[in-house]
């Protein structure tokens, strides 16, 4: 047995529980069963096993970490360690889990092309691709099925009394999820790794799981009436369109003009046909609600009251204001992982922020508010810095992988997704777990062969 094998087994085993456990703290039935102490207690146990994996991963690479990527890493490490020691009085044990939680993430999936290649990378890939839409496509079914029977109900946390909708309801099917921002958003990412599956595999059972799960999830996406989802959905199906039509037409339109037209053409064809698809899912759904329960104004059940012209942005506009405002009380070193909210709550407790308890809505701004200007800056220019690398060789003409293209699609919604919703940088969820692979896959692209 080659000496990497059970390493490599071992990572592949904690990606999957990783995934399952970030899917589950958003389906409301094992949320509930988890809250409290037993999710308490898989938290830290999955935060052991990641640092542990993690300083495995430092100490084999240590001789192959002097690079200028790793060094802004390093830098703001030490910014998020600054920030803590600033902010001891609010919540120091909170900031320093934070800390271990995002450090773990960072290095273990950032630096995951290190020692997997694209190959295997591939296989563990379609395996967690497969297995988190098994069960997500189950909850989705089951809230589907509450849409159809007009069923909707509320759920309490144990541990906080903290109420949570369920079913159809405020003009949005939350159904057996905890938020359907997220549930839907959970619902794109593996779209995408369901397309990604089809193209990279010959079964047949495995392809009508696929097409079956494609259809589920965008059904869901749709009922959920979720816009930042829906504007994610738009954004990274654009960009998958007009990426695969540049690398295709650079053999074909060797002028600027005509390669803007061709992707000009695809782009409107590719807007048109969301548009169509999102009407045949929507309206049909609607029609099949009403011939089960003819009472019911399926129409009406659509339209999200909290949106108005008076308050366009669901109370963001306030937050990201009051955010902005405590900001400015410590902009160079901000206020480490998660002492924004108790600071809040004993310099201004008549404040908005206090008297709301809302966290930023803004994956940006959660950045800037946490790290200060010193940590927002480095991050951006680590971000933009192995962002252009990737473009670059994407631009080049030689082919890209079906792997590159997934991570780039991946990176995209998600980039998109955190305009509107925070933490993608701090928190243990699926999507910060393909964010950083997807940015160490796309800005290295140094896989082992």
């Amino acid at each position: 047995m080659n000496k990497n094998t059970i390493p490599k087994q071992l990572i592949t085993i904690y990606l999957v529980l990783f995934s399952l456990y970030s899917l589950a703290t958003r389906f409301t039935l094992t949320a509930c069963f988890m809250d409290g102490e037993i999710n308490n207690i898989l938290y830290r146990i999955l935060l052991i096993a990641g640092c542990l994996l993690a300083l495995w991963f430092l100490i084999t690479l240590r001789k192959r970490l002097r690079t200028w990527d790793t060094g802004l890493l390093f830098l703001f490490l030490i910014t998020l360690c600054i920030g803590i020691f600033l902010n001891r009085p609010y919540g120091l044990m909170d900031n320093i889990y934070g800390f271990f939680t995002f450090g773990f993430q960072l290095v273990l999936f950032y630096y995951l092309s290190w020692f997997l290649t694209e190959g295997e990378a591939k296989s563990i890939l379609k395996r967690i691709v497969l297995l988190c839409s098994f069960l997500w496509d189950m909850a989705c079914a089951g809230s589907l099925l509450q849409y159809l029977l007009g069923i909707h109900y509320v759920c309490k946390y144990a541990s906080d009394h903290s109420a949570v909708r369920q079913g159809i309801t405020d003009g949005r099917l939350f159904g057996l999820f905890s938020d359907p921002n997220f549930a839907a958003f959970t619902s794109l990412l593996l779209i995408y790794g369901l397309l990604y599956v089809l193209r990279n595999t010959r079964l047949r059972i495995i392809r009508i799981f696929c097409y079956g799960s494609l259809f589920v999830n965008g059904i869901y996406i749709v009922m959920s009436n979720s816009r930042t989802v829906l504007l994610s959905v738009v954004g990274s199906a654009l960009f998958y369109v007009l990426f695969w039509s540049y690398k295709k037409g650079q053999n074909t339109y060797d002028r600027r003009l005509a390669m803007a037209g061709h992707l000009l053409r695809r782009g409107l064809c590719t807007l048109l046909g969301l548009v169509v698809v999102y009407c045949l899912i929507l309206f049909p759904m609607q029609g099949l609600a009403w011939l089960i329960s003819p009472e019911r104004d399926t129409t009406a059940e659509m339209i999200r009251e909290d949106v108005g012209t008076d308050n366009i942005s669901n109370n963001r506009f306030a937050i990201w204001s009051a955010y902005l405002e405590l900001y400015t009380e410590q902009p160079v070193f901000g206020f480490s992982l998660r002492s924004a909210l108790p600071y809040a709550e004993k310099n201004n407790p008549s404040g908005y922020l206090a008297q709301t308890q809302y966290v930023t809505h803004n994956g940006y701004l959660s950045l800037l508010v946490e790290t200060g200007i010193v940590g927002f800056v480095l991050m951006a220019v680590f971000l933009i810095a192995l962002l252009v690398r990737a473009v670059q060789r994407s631009r080049r003409l030689e082919p890209v992988t079906d792997t590159f293209v997934l991570a780039a699609v991946w990176l995209v919604a998600i980039l998109i997704f955190c305009l509107c919703f925070h933490d993608i940088f701090f928190t243990m969820n699926f999507e910060t777990f393909l964010f950083w692979w997807g940015v160490g896959f796309l800005g290295r692209n140094s896989i082992n062969k």
